[in-house]
């Protein structure tokens, strides 16, 4: 074999390769930058925005506490109602959403079932006349 058809079966096997991959690519149609539901989450933006801004003006932030396998939240007002996500961003699949109400100031969960590393903790949530949203990155042992 010559080096000519040795230059030819190289190229042949890399354009083999590249044709492979761009499909595979292409086949896999997972693009996990874009959320499924971005239009409606852009139409909502307003209310995002309004209840970000009460917790800013009410100065009614949380405050967070990871004690072992119990997730503490101690709000500033009493009588909250709302929703906990957790949302992992390595995989999408291990997203909790967790309805809440609680009278008093304090409320806790469990979270020994939830794996180690990053979550992204949002909360969403009505006191009195005022909604509020608060969002943090926690990190899990």
């Amino acid at each position: 074999m010559n080096w000519g058809t040795k230059i030819f079966i190289t190229l042949a096997v890399f354009m083999i390769g590249m044709v492979a991959a761009g499909v595979y690519m292409v086949s896999k149609d997972s693009d996990s930058l874009v959320d499924k539901d971005y239009y409606e989450q852009g139409i909502n933006f307003d209310e995002v925005y309004i209840r970000r801004q009460n917790l800013q003006t009410q100065h009614a932030q949380p405050a967070i506490k990871i004690n072992g396998d119990t997730l503490q939240i101690r709000f500033k007002h009493s009588g909250n109602a709302g929703e906990l996500l957790l949302m992992r961003a390595s995989d999408e699949s291990q997203d909790i959403k967790i309805p809440f109400s609680v009278s008093g100031d304090f409320y806790w969960t469990d979270i020994q079932a939830l794996n180690a590393g990053s979550w992204d903790l949002q909360l969403i949530w009505q006191s009195g006349e005022h909604a509020f949203q608060y969002e943090r990155k926690i990190f899990l042992d």
